[in-house]
């Protein structure tokens, strides 16, 4: 089993998208939030660059996204999508959120909200402590679908529930904080087993027989 690390690199790779009650605004600073407010979703966005490679035909067991808490309001479930690229460019503008958001250009999967497939996390948001969400399915989506170089980008969308109240907002460390968010992915390799040995039947054992 081989494991990867996703790292932030960048300000611009942690931020939030978000409506101000006139427009939709892209923020970068010290504290990020995800949830929902002034009556629509906001959004956070992870860019995560990747350390080693994750081959096409890989089989990824575990892919754990960790963001440091810093407030909680209210917020007790959330939705995950990645962006449907081999290499996710780093978020300029506004734009840059789900196209199924009001006029957003990113392509996401899945491709709308609470779709098949989409990361569903429900609990309670700790602060001051680290929140784990597992998103193995989006990952192997993009390694099914394009296989994952090393130096590649992933980037994660995580948002609050339309169920939501207004300026219920979940709150994150950024990457200008001493804890940045992580994404550590382990993998299996075509033809390999979980232990990291390759298929092999040699060693299969036959059943005794008698005389």
């Amino acid at each position: 089993m081989a494991v990867v690390n996703g790292t932030i690199s960048a300000t611009a790779d942690d931020c939030q998208i978000y409506w101000t009650g006139s427009a939709w605004t892209k923020y970068d600073g010290t504290v990020l939030w995800y949830g929902k407010g002034n009556d629509k979703l906001n959004f956070g966005i992870l860019r995560f660059t990747l350390d080693a490679a994750i081959p096409l035909g890989s089989v990824v067991t575990s892919a754990s996204l960790s963001m440091y808490g810093s407030s909680s309001v209210s917020v007790t479930e959330a939705w995950l999508h990645v962006q449907d690229s081999a290499d996710a460019p780093a978020t300029v503008d506004a734009a840059d959120r789900p196209s199924w958001v009001e006029s957003g250009d990113i392509t996401t999967y899945p491709t709308t909200q609470e779709g098949a497939g989409a990361g569903h996390w429900t609990g309670t948001w700790v602060t001051a402590s680290w929140n784990s969400i597992e998103i193995a399915s989006l990952l192997q989506h993009l390694v099914d679908e394009f296989g994952l170089a090393s130096g590649a980008h992933v980037v994660v969308f995580i948002s609050g529930d339309t169920t939501e109240g207004t300026s219920d907002e979940n709150g994150w460390e950024g990457y200008e904080s001493a804890n940045k968010a992580t994404l550590i992915i382990s993998y299996t390799a075509a033809g390999q087993q979980p232990g990291g040995g390759a298929a092999d039947n040699r060693f299969r054992f036959r059943p005794s027989q008698r005389v």
